[in-house]
This record gives structure tokens, sequence and C-alpha cells, in this order.
């Protein structure tokens, strides 16, 4: 009975700290400045950024599709700024059309830029410079997290 019962001790230990390492790579959102944004692309740092706004009901959708689904996407990384009027918005982010706005910064450059939030699939439009949302192209949010 002894030799089971610390069979059974180490085996649940050794479940906790893998689901607590599992845990560790999942999906984090930090919440961030413009001005430290603005510093991490001066450096040419490489980083994922969505641009919220207080009361939008997409930033909120998009909010709970990532707390719901974010088990299943581990060591992605998201810088969360809420927009309070453009003050200290970094110039090299271009134009804010849409909220949420997520940008894919590679080096310290905007490589890609997601706008909007659909939650019926969690697909958010690829802002190609068009000023209509709804004639852009559509990638689930996760996919666009992790292309390239």
């Amino acid at each position: 009975m002894k030799k089971y019962g610390k069979t059974m001790i180490i085996e649940t230990l050794i479940l906790l700290l893998l689901f607590w390492g599992y845990w560790s790579f999942c999906c984090v959102q930090k919440q961030t400045t413009y001005d430290e944004i603005s510093t991490k692309i001066e450096n040419g740092e490489t980083f994922t950024l969505m641009i919220i706004k207080e009361d939008c009901n997409y930033c909120e959708n998009l909010d709970t599709y990532i707390m719901k689904t974010k088990l299943l996407h581990p060591f992605h990384t998201i810088y969360v700024c809420t927009y309070d009027g453009a003050v200290n918005y970094p110039k090299e982010l271009g134009y804010l059309s849409y909220t949420p706005s997520i940008f894919k910064i590679k080096n310290g450059n905007v490589a890609r830029k997601g706008v909007g939030f659909a939650p019926d699939g969690g697909m958010i439009a690829i802002d190609d410079g068009e000023s209509n949302i709804t004639k852009m192209d559509t990638i689930n949010f996760w996919k666009f997290l992790s292309s390239d």
C-alpha cells in the first residue's frame, strides 16, 4: 500500500508540473503604453501589438475569443494598448482605421495589419490599405498571428 501511495503522489506531481509548464507557454496579453511601443519599434524588435478602444464591442468580442481559445495556441505574446486619442500614437503604425487593430511588427517595421473582428470563425480583416473593411480579405485571428 505504501508503494502505491508514493507512486500516486509522484504521478500527480508530474502531471501538475506538466500542466504548469504548458500553462506558462500559453498566449499572454501584456498591457503596454505608446511610449513602450515606440521604444520597441526604435530598437527594431519583433512583436505583436493589439490596439483597442474602450466600449468597443469588436474589441471585447476579440478579447473573449482569445481567453476562450488561448490554451490551444501557445507561444504568443500580444502587447495590448488602449487607443486614447492619438496623443502619443506611434507614427510608424500608420493610420488607425478600425479597432481592434492587430499589428505584426518585424524588426521595428509593420509587416502586416489586421483589423476588426467577427466571432464566427474568429476572423479579422487583413488591412491592405482599402478604406472599406467589407472589401478586405479575412483570416482567422490565430492564423494571422502565426503567419509571417
